[in-house]
């Protein structure tokens, strides 16, 4: 898993790093810019994880969605969690999140043992 999250940062820094000087950068793809919204608490304590990314052409533009699964999490409570971002294109071309939904797996005994908005106990 180091070894993903590795090549994902390295994704991330060649993409931003791809574009000659003088040319505008190429927008950066759904799955990424999800990833970069989980902020900088995401991965401090490695768990496994899955991405999964959906896109849809429609004749007004695109849509996208990207779940992110966190699991194996070492927490007396929380057994999983999953953000589910769904991103569209705006007038530039650039993907944009436009909604966010964080749902929690708890232990058992704990809370709800299938996705929830609800958080553990």
């Amino acid at each position: 898993m180091k070894n993903t999250l590795g090549a994902l940062f390295i994704m991330l820094t060649a993409w931003g790093c791809a574009a000659q000087p003088n040319e505008p950068s190429a927008p950066l793809p759904p799955v990424l810019i999800a990833i970069q919204a989980m902020g900088d608490s995401f991965q401090l304590e490695p768990s496994d994880v899955s991405i999964k990314q959906n896109i849809h052409y429609l004749d007004n533009g695109s849509e996208a969605v990207v779940e992110i699964e966190q699991t194996g999490i070492q927490d007396d409570s929380l057994a999983a969690t999953k953000s589910i971002f769904t991103l569209n294109t705006a007038d530039s071309g650039a993907w944009k999140v436009i909604k966010r939904v964080d749902t929690h797996k708890c232990h058992e005994g704990r809370g709800s043992q299938v996705y929830s908005v609800a958080r553990c106990r």
